[in-house]
């Protein structure tokens, strides 16, 4: 998408370096308001990407964060298992 944008400017360059010395007031302003709503498309896009990598280091970080807590909930239920395996065995007569 942002092919179009860069293609829409450079056009928009070119049409202006066509034009200079013969453009009237309202192709001139037309022309900038076209650069104008390409900058904003630009930007938006630019905000939008923006966005979907914060939505992403996030839900990564939930996900890291999630595995970390459960293995460590794994790790001390098994030495919790291993404490009452050693327990039990300590209990029984030789």
């Amino acid at each position: 998408m942002h092919l179009k944008f860069y293609q829409g400017l450079r056009q928009l360059a070119n049409d202006g370096k066509r034009s200079t010395g013969n453009a009237d007031k309202k192709d001139i302003i037309s022309k900038a308001r076209q650069a104008i709503q390409f900058a904003e498309d630009a930007r938006a896009l630019a905000a939008q990407r923006q966005e979907a990598a914060r939505i992403t280091a996030e839900r990564e970080a939930a996900a890291a964060k999630a595995r970390g807590e459960a293995e460590a909930r794994a790790a001390q239920e098994a030495a919790e298992a291993k404490r009452k395996a050693d327990e039990e065995t300590k209990r029984q007569p030789s």
